[in-house]
């Protein structure tokens, strides 16, 4: 089953893809797809509640992580599935965004325009913080 990971995303060189969703005026919903330190491909997600309005780490708001660990090594696969979730919610209507690491030619280049998307503050996301998403 995997290591359960801290309650973090972190974008480096095994990331996949990247997927935000509104779900409403309150709640979002962040997927990662990418490797574990073991080397399994690693789906962590989470759901939002906001609280307040602080972003990122100070905040007060819920959130619920999860995570799913793939039991082969077909990214492909693993992707797919992935991205059924992101791809629901897009059908019924929900405002959201996915990146792909593939469609970058560079981490930095992937790391930069994830700051430029909605919901990516600076107090949740720099690059300088490592890559690390813990809003």
């Amino acid at each position: 089953m995997g290591t359960k990971p801290t309650a973090r995303i972190e974008i480096n060189e095994h990331t996949v893809g990247l997927w935000s969703v509104l779900l409403d005026e309150t709640t979002n919903f962040l997927a990662h797809l990418g490797r574990a330190p073991s080397g399994t491909l690693q789906l962590i997600y989470r759901f939002r509640y906001e609280q307040d309005d602080k972003p990122g780490a100070p905040s007060k708001d819920d959130r619920h992580w999860f995570y799913a660990t793939f039991r082969d090594d077909d990214v492909g696969a693993a992707l797919a599935t992935s991205r059924s979730i992101y791809l629901t919610t897009r059908r019924m209507g929900l405002d959201g965004w996915e990146l792909l690491r593939s469609d970058y030619d560079s981490l930095l280049e992937f790391v930069l325009h994830v700051g430029t998307m909605p919901g990516m503050t600076e107090s949740i996301w720099t690059p300088h913080n490592g890559g690390i998403l813990d809003g």
